[in-house]
């Protein structure tokens, strides 16, 4: 059996504005969509795309996970915003890392 010991969400972004910060936030799902976990978020600042990562090999951002939860259908990413409904966001890649023990 496979243990799932932390993952890592990496993005690099940026704000349309480079006037003040604003807060972005990450959520992940295992049943496509329909449960999320707590949001884990990171503060911008400036308008030029800079690399952000969120979580780690040990975080589990607050839930047990299974090998089935990563499926195509079940595995999700929302990206959201906490703090600016008047910026526009640029996003120019994300990647998630799975750290595991086989």
């Amino acid at each position: 059996m496979t243990s799932i010991n932390g993952i890592t969400v990496q993005t690099n972004s940026g704000m349309s504005s480079g006037a003040g910060t604003s807060t972005i936030c990450i959520e992940l799902s295992w049943d496509g969509g329909t449960s999320w976990t707590a949001p884990q978020q990171v503060t911008m600042s400036g308008n030029a795309i800079s690399p952000y990562t969120l979580g780690g090999a040990s975080s589990l951002w607050g839930r047990a996970w299974a090998v089935g939860d990563f499926a195509a259908a079940t595995f999700r990413v929302r990206i959201t915003d906490a703090s600016s409904a008047n910026k526009d966001y640029r996003l120019d890649w994300l990647a998630v890392g799975v750290t595991y023990t086989p």
